[in-house]
């Protein structure tokens, strides 16, 4: 995985619900350069920095109406009821512990 090897390991990077091939070290390169200087904001100039774009050859930033836009967020639902799933999986790897550690204690 190296430059003299002339592998370039390949990435995908989505960001909204497109996506940015890093299939070659050019791209590497570049995409690596504007993830350093913009950091976490990366993403959103991938979605809308005209140039960014450009360089990346994404295409005109694409203009969502509502109804698409509404269709990739997650309902209040759907996270509270991902927000229980957690809360339930944390219960049972705790209590999962404590069994583990009885049996630990017991063994001593």
């Amino acid at each position: 995985m190296t430059l003299q090897d002339e592998e370039c390991p390949e990435e995908t990077v989505k960001f909204g619900i497109e996506c940015l091939y890093i299939d070659s070290w050019v791209r590497r390169r570049a995409y690596d350069v504007f993830k350093d200087a913009l950091g976490s904001g990366v993403r959103h100039h991938l979605q809308h920095n005209e140039l960014l774009r450009d360089i990346f050859e994404l295409g005109s930033p694409l203009v969502l109406d509502a109804a698409a836009i509404k269709a990739n967020k997650i309902s209040r639902f759907e996270k509270a009821s991902i927000s229980e799933l957690k809360v339930n999986i944390d219960l049972k790897c705790t209590t999962h512990l404590s069994r583990l550690l009885e049996m630990f204690v017991m063994v001593l």
